[in-house]
């Protein structure tokens, strides 16, 4: 069973804590109930339209960096979604 963290990066850099020790799913709802409180709500709207935008050649180059597999119909929100957890598992 793997535990995840959900954090807050500030534009300065600061790491805040917002929850450890959780499965995937509660860490990105504690992590999208955070971002919406900040004003955030088309970025945390799982049926937000830009989700199933085409991914950007900018996301396929970082999950490239990140070692991530990716299929060539990518979303923007998968790339995303798949983005993110690449993050969290070095955190």
């Amino acid at each position: 069973l793997q535990h995840w963290s959900a954090a807050f990066v500030a534009r300065s850099g600061d790491r805040i804590e917002l929850a450890s020790g959780l499965d995937l799913g509660f860490a990105t709802g504690i992590g999208e109930d955070y971002a919406r409180k900040l004003g955030a709500t088309r970025l945390s709207d799982p049926k937000a339209r830009w989700r199933r935008q085409p991914a950007t050649e900018k996301q396929l180059r970082a999950l490239k960096r990140w070692k991530v597999k990716v299929r060539p119909d990518l979303t923007k929100g998968e790339a995303s979604d798949l983005l993110s957890a690449a993050v969290a598992r070095v955190a």
